[in-house]
């Protein structure tokens, strides 16, 4: 491959992308699940949307480090003078405001998380090597996707919503599934940013244990919302969504002991499990027959959704030998 492209994927992260997608697409299935109805014709734009800031802002961000990178990291693609700092700012600046333009065409709040998000890939750039509190904003980042997708089903409004069950129900889906991806990304961050140093202490892996392994509770207390009475009806389903994400997140802890470099790419690519740890029991529970689930009539296209989520993660895999992820 021609080294110009791979240094134009390299800088964009794409192994990232395919968990991107899985990211949208939980949060569409989550505002479309209380409503009984998921609207796919809109599916391409809040994709492709999500994809564009994602790609923006890892071309800002290789932008803005590009004077730290060269006295740090110079084998990159701007310090080694392979490409040219302006057209990648010129890329980065085109692939945010098209992804704002097509997150417009959906709705009013659609548009807003999009500007939120680029505010934080902002915050993110200007402050990552300055203080590792930076990682609040790279996690509102992928939180802000979850809501990215649901608005785009449903907006965040309270005159939009559609809700036949308590409101705290819909408050608790709306923000437990970004309040776990903001734990998790905490979690692989703090052990990225001990990459230079070789080596974590005890401490440190325990901490980020405890963060990555808090989906298990954020995502799947969902499930005992008012709007699935009985998730547990097949006891096969929990175990089946929990346990790809148990096996990625324990892999890469053991991982970590010799690679941490290795280990953060195993979990970034695991963040389609993490999706899949609640995708797949709200697609089985979306075909329960009543009173078991307030869906009115099947929702058959759900059923290959989880689907996705476990493809973002093989892909990311295999994308990760093209490009690196981090």
């Amino acid at each position: 491959m021609n080294q110009t492209v791979r240094d134009w994927l390299a800088m964009g992260r794409v192994a990232n992308l395919p968990t991107v997608v899985s990211n949208v697409l939980l949060g569409m299935v989550l505002g479309a699940f209380p409503l009984r109805w998921i609207d796919w014709a809109v599916l391409p734009v809040p994709l492709v949307a999500a994809c564009l800031l994602y790609l923006g802002g890892c071309y800002l961000n290789d932008w803005w480090d590009r004077k730290w990178d060269a006295a740090n990291k110079n084998d990159r693609p701007l310090p080694m003078g392979r490409i040219a700092p302006g057209a990648v700012l010129l890329v980065a600046s085109v692939c945010l405001a098209a992804g704002l333009a097509l997150a417009a065409t959906l709705s009013l709040e659609t548009f807003l998380i999009g500007l939120l998000i680029v505010g934080l890939i902002i915050l993110y750039t200007a402050l990552h090597k300055k203080t590792p509190w930076a990682v609040l904003p790279m996690g509102g980042c992928r939180a802000g996707l979850y809501l990215f997708g649901i608005s785009s089903q449903i907006g965040l409004s309270a005159s939009r919503l559609v809700w036949r069950g308590d409101m705290v129900d819909y408050y608790w889906w709306l923000f437990a599934p970004p309040l776990g991806i903001l734990a998790y990304i905490g979690g692989l961050s703090l052990c990225a940013r001990q990459e230079a140093k070789g080596q974590l202490h005890r401490s440190n892996v325990v901490l980020a244990s405890l963060l990555l392994f808090s989906p298990l509770v954020t995502h799947l207390s969902c499930l005992a919302s008012n709007n699935i009475k009985d998730p547990l009806l097949a006891p096969w389903v929990l175990p089946a969504a929990m346990v790809p994400f148990i096996a990625a997140v324990v892999w890469g802890l053991r991982v970590v002991k010799k690679s941490i470099g290795g280990a953060v790419s195993i979990w970034l690519a695991s963040i389609g499990l993490l999706d899949f740890l609640l995708l797949f029991p709200v697609a089985f529970a979306a075909h329960l027959p009543a009173p078991y689930t307030r869906i009115e009539g099947p929702l058959p296209s759900l059923l290959l959704v989880p689907g996705v989520a476990l493809a973002a993660f093989l892909l990311a895999r295999l994308l990760q030998r093209l490009a690196p992820a981090t």
